[in-house]
């Protein structure tokens, strides 16, 4: 339950203040929200929640740079796969590119790959839906943890063959 941002206490704000405790015992290392007013419209209670993120490492990412946190998830899916992939940023659109698997028009919202078939993967829902394919690396390196790796270079082939096909 959301409480507004105009109460000038933390007492006032009890999901706010366990918030802040669990930074403070780091069990949350991020927060994401969209617009900055839904964690203040007081500068006191603003100061207090930067310094609180300062002193314990953590990021705070607003809605305006969906990117940065896109590629910090992207960075920290490379740390936990042991693996290096070169992200480079473009100056301006380029219609094609040459010799990069160039995967912008893979991806729409409400279109299924169907002829996309990977090995399962154990899944902790997989009782009720059964395997799920098309979901987030997220999904796999939760589900598969230290093997998630070995999964990625055992359905490569099917990945590439999968981008060439759309």
């Amino acid at each position: 339950e959301g409480i507004s941002g105009t109460k000038d206490e933390i007492e006032d704000r009890p999901e706010f203040a366990n918030m802040l405790g669990q930074i403070k015992n780091k069990k949350i290392s991020s927060v994401f929200t969209l617009y900055q007013d839904r964690i203040e419209r007081n500068s006191l209670i603003w100061q207090l929640f930067v310094v609180t993120l300062l002193k314990h490492d953590c990021t705070y990412y607003c809605g305006d740079k969906l990117v940065d946190f896109n590629m910090a998830t992207i960075q920290w899916l490379q740390q936990q796969l042991k693996c290096n992939i070169e992200v480079e940023y473009t100056e301006e659109y380029q219609k094609f590119y040459q010799e990069v698997i160039d995967l912008r028009t893979s991806f729409k919202p409400g279109i299924e790959k169907q002829s996309l078939q990977l090995e399962p993967y154990y899944q902790v829902f997989s009782d009720r839906n059964g395997f799920l394919s098309n979901l987030s690396m997220l999904d796999l390196l939760f589900a598969e943890g230290p093997n998630a790796m070995n999964w990625i270079k055992e359905n490569e082939d099917i990945v590439l063959k999968w981008r060439s096909e759309y």
